[in-house]
């Protein structure tokens, strides 16, 4: 069997600099590769390459015309895009312009996805997010292949997390329309957790048989954690990416509480997002012990979450965020770390069911003081790190989601 991966970003850590945007196809794709199956990622930004793991990486060439760009090209062009996305007066601006035209439909990028998977053979053919999904909408009377649709987050839902639309506005309404029309397209739609897949059919009225849970997950990390019992320099640390949706301000107003009571404390942060230039002047004038990492391969990262005593986790309440599966928190799991969050709903349940790890409220005291208690007490931060290392190893682990994918793919096939 051949399957083909669509995304509308680039693959390679390269040219995305970032570990978590493609850990979820990677992952699966390893899995599916040792059970036989022959995987093609298809993406505008990559050129052709096979990875060492056998991963072939192929080229859509219509997203700028026939022009092969070169690698600074497209860097720039993909850091345009997250600009677009992040910022809300373009990101406004964009949609205006989508919901007013939607004349993407049976594009050129389109076309050539269809070439690929007919050169190819692809099998079966997965787009992944609805943006991806949404390019495909011209070519889907074309295909005799199954195609589906791998949601991380929904459009509708990020752009009001993100405020460039506001409920129930005319927006509001053409993207919802838009939404429904790419879940009509395709023909099964896969969702990395329970509330997504609660969120999809209830909103998009999609019946319960198109959707499936492919769980979002982690792969253990094999080395031992070295537990300290009592922490002259406790290491907390935050790997998420810096932006207004991930509630960066209860982290800034967190720290000095817990550093009146613990001035050792050594917070890290990723240097990575759109307030990180925020959050490094905060960090010179208002926060103090905060140092800044960021790591471009995973086991280095791995190694150095391990190092640390805690992971934290921030957000906005919003519903996107409450359908989410961040994936820091998975790594956290396979680092043996306890977790502190501030409380969303839809996730954060999986903390608190299992008790590896402290959910508050959306208060920078009571998230300080979820720190504490964990600088505290050593005891219930190792007892919750090893139980969160162990459901990594028998619940939340790709073996398990690659799986369940493999199983229904054969399903579709037959």
């Amino acid at each position: 069997m051949k399957v083909g991966f669509f995304l509308m970003h680039p693959y390679s850590k390269q040219l995305t600099q970032s570990l978590a945007t493609t850990i979820r196809i990677e992952e699966l794709s390893l899995r599916l590769i040792k059970k036989g199956i022959k995987v093609y990622v298809m993406t505008p930004y990559d050129s052709d390459f096979v990875t060492p793991e056998g991963i072939n990486v192929v080229q859509i060439r219509g997203l700028l015309g026939e022009k092969f760009l070169n690698l600074e090209s497209r860097v720039k062009l993909y850091n345009l895009t997250r600009r677009i996305y992040h910022s809300k007066t373009l990101h406004k601006l964009f949609l205006k312009l989508l919901l007013k035209s939607a004349k993407i439909y049976g594009n050129k990028l389109a076309e050539n996805v269809l070439k690929i998977c007919k050169q190819h053979k692809i099998d079966v053919l997965h787009a992944i997010q609805d943006n991806a999904a949404f390019i495909l909408m011209g070519i889907k009377h074309k295909l005799d292949i199954p195609l589906l649709l791998d949601l991380n987050g929904v459009w509708l839902e990020e752009a009001l997390a993100n405020r460039v639309i506001t409920p129930h506005s005319p927006e509001y309404y053409a993207l919802k329309a838009l939404e429904n029309k790419i879940f009509e397209n395709v023909d099964m739609v896969t969702v990395i957790g329970e509330e997504m897949y609660k969120y999809v059919i209830s909103e998009f009225k999609i019946s319960n048989n198109r959707v499936r849970i492919i769980p979002q997950a982690a792969t253990p990390f094999n080395e031992e954690k070295i537990t300290k019992d009592s922490m002259e320099k406790p290491k907390v640390v935050y790997s998420g990416i810096l932006s207004y949706r991930k509630n960066v301000k209860l982290l800034i107003d967190s720290i000095p509480y817990v550093l009146s009571r613990y001035p050792n404390t050594l917070f890290l942060v990723t240097k990575k997002g759109d307030l990180l230039s925020y959050f490094t002047r905060m960090s010179k004038y208002y926060v103090k012990n905060v140092e800044f990492f960021f790591f471009s391969d995973r086991e280095k990262l791995m190694r150095f979450l391990q190092s640390c005593d805690i992971g934290l986790i921030t957000n906005i309440p919003s519903r996107a965020n409450k359908i989410d599966m961040p994936s820091k928190l998975f790594e956290y799991m396979a680092a043996g770390l306890p977790v502190v969050t501030n409380e969303t709903g839809g996730w954060t349940t999986i903390i608190k069911r299992n008790n590896i790890g402290i959910v508050t409220r959306n208060d920078p005291k009571e998230f300080a003081e979820s720190i504490i208690f964990l600088i505290e007490n050593p005891e219930e931060r190792i007892r919750m790190g090893k139980k969160a290392l162990e459901l990594v190893k028998e619940v939340f682990n790709w073996d398990k989601s690659a799986e369940l994918l493999y199983k229904l793919y054969m399903e579709l096939m037959h």
